[in-house]
């Protein structure tokens, strides 16, 4: 189930950052100004270095999605490995 949820977590932002940065890509071509003032700065966004800031996240976003789960998230509570699951380079029954 954790990896069920880190996936979609993980596509959930992923898929988001990709519609805010076409907002912001739509935006900048456009000409238009979308400073807000939220963050206590009302200077002019600087579109490229958004843009760069945001692939970045998508990036790390894309890596948590399609990843391969680490070996902690394939043990269960205990530390054990789960059942129908063999640990690397030990024989089943061991």
């Amino acid at each position: 189930m954790t990896e069920t949820l880190r996936k979609g977590g993980a596509a959930i932002l992923t898929l988001s950052l990709l519609v805010f940065t076409t907002a912001i890509l739509i935006a900048w071509g456009r000409g238009l100004d979308i400073t807000c003032g939220c963050f206590g700065s009302e200077s002019a966004i600087n579109y490229p270095v958004k843009v760069a800031q945001n692939a970045g996240l998508i990036l790390v976003g894309a890596v948590l999605w399609w990843g391969t789960p680490t070996k902690s998230l394939k043990k269960n509570s205990r530390g054990r490995q789960r059942e129908g699951e063999e640990e690397p380079g030990r024989p089943r029954g061991e």
